[in-house]
């Protein structure tokens, strides 16, 4: 619980900033799982440079970042190495949810059959 309520305050502190550089919330809403996927590795304070500096507003859009990408934003070797094993996470994670809907949702009354 701790763990939460630390990402919580971080998460609202970074917020605040963004709101006094002048976002909208209508952009915040479509890059809240950036910022998610930032902070499972402790990277939020690179939200911006990513989102804004490298154009990042889809998970597919990670296909076209490269390291030296990151390193001009400022982001080091170990930090790269954690985004892109959490964006691997992801989009493993996003293949399973795509293949499970696919998959029948139960078994369906054939009246007709009969």
């Amino acid at each position: 619980m701790r763990r939460f309520d630390k990402l919580k305050k971080s998460f609202l502190a970074h917020f605040h900033i963004y709101r006094k550089l002048g976002g909208s919330m209508q952009s915040e809403e479509g890059s809240d799982w950036l910022l998610e996927l930032l902070m499972e590795v402790q990277l939020q304070q690179y939200f911006l440079r990513v989102r804004d500096d490298l154009n990042v507003t889809r998970l597919s859009h990670f296909d076209y970042v490269k390291n030296e990408d990151l390193e001009k934003i400022g982001m080091g070797r170990p930090g790269q190495r954690r985004l892109w094993e959490a964006v691997k996470r992801r989009k493993a994670m996003c293949k399973r949810r795509s293949w499970m809907s696919k998959l029948p949702q139960g078994p369906k009354e054939h009246s007709s059959w009969i």
